[in-house]
């Protein structure tokens, strides 16, 4: 039995699990719905305060879990199948076995979704990835474009530039909103073509991937782009599939949730990237992560 088990091990659950650890609450991390998240695929962050000069997402998240160890939290690399609620303590069903925990907070983030546009299909995984975890290798000289509407798919972009021979951002937005210093390095880049208001419609290509059709929202114009690789970057998928039918979800997957990370099942909590909110970043992660743990303290000890 323990005190506190916590689905994810990215941002908001590793935060959760150092206030949970630190309060003395024996807690258990299960790491394989969310190792790291994407943030650990991120080279380079310089949002995250108190790291003027930046820091790698993979550097960060070991910290993280430097300091959730320092007080004692453990982890299990098993992905979870389904949560089985109770009064008094749940059952956590994983791929290896079994667990229960008086309380749960559920921080297994989302992951990238498919555009589904004509042609996708065949080529996703290959040629058309949804993956930070791209190499140099991979679109060293090729054209490439990547389609989003978000500020990982700008960033992307320009890393891209660095390695690729041409880049196309597919913009879905009708303003690019970022920085003023982002804003700089775009234009400052010759080989990023930024295309705003502009959705992708089919994907061409057999064995491998030819081009990009396009459309634009506001001009109705339809345009083809020759690419050779392409990385959609689109509204997350939240990993919810094995709450379905135990906890609210709204229309688009996410886990509904009080001001204080509580769902409607005492005890079970979700914090991050995977309960509606308003803003997705790793410092709205942390908070969440704090708020979960201190709602699962309060919830235990008035057990």
């Amino acid at each position: 039995m323990e005190d506190l088990i916590i689905i994810g091990a990215g941002p908001a659950g590793l935060t959760a699990a150092i206030y949970a650890a630190r309060a003395g609450l024996k807690t258990l991390v299960l790491e394989g719905n969310v190792k790291g998240s994407q943030v650990s695929l991120k080279t380079q962050i310089d949002s995250y305060p108190g790291f003027p000069q930046g820091i790698s997402g993979s550097e960060l998240i070991l910290r993280f879990w430097e300091q959730a160890r320092r007080w004692g939290a453990r982890a299990v690399n098993e992905r979870v199948l389904q949560i089985q609620p109770s009064e008094g303590k749940h059952r956590v069903e994983t791929d290896k076995g079994s667990y229960e925990a008086l309380a749960v907070i559920i921080a297994s983030g989302g992951r990238p979704a498919m555009l589904g546009i004509p042609g996708e299909e065949k080529l996703a995984g290959k040629d058309i990835s949804y993956s930070l975890a791209w190499d140099a290798a991979q679109v060293s000289g090729k054209k490439v474009m990547v389609i989003g509407e978000s500020g990982a798919a700008i960033e992307e972009a320009l890393r891209l530039s660095q390695h690729a021979s041409d880049v196309v951002l597919a913009y879905q937005k009708d303003i690019l909103r970022v920085s003023p210093i982002l804003l700089n390095r775009i234009k400052a880049e010759p080989k990023l073509k930024v295309l705003l208001d502009t959705a992708a419609v089919a994907a061409q290509g057999e064995d491998s991937l030819e081009a990009i059709c396009l459309h634009n929202k506001k001009t109705k114009a339809e345009t083809k782009v020759l690419v050779d690789w392409a990385l959609v970057l689109m509204r997350q998928t939240p990993n919810t599939e094995f709450v379905k039918g135990v906890l609210p979800l709204d229309e688009h997957g996410y886990i509904l949730t009080n001001a204080w990370m509580a769902t409607e099942v005492p005890g079970i909590y979700a914090a991050g990237d995977v309960r509606k909110k308003a803003f997705r970043q790793i410092s709205t992660a942390v908070g969440d992560g704090t708020e979960g743990a201190r709602a699962a303290l309060r919830y235990i000890s008035n057990l």
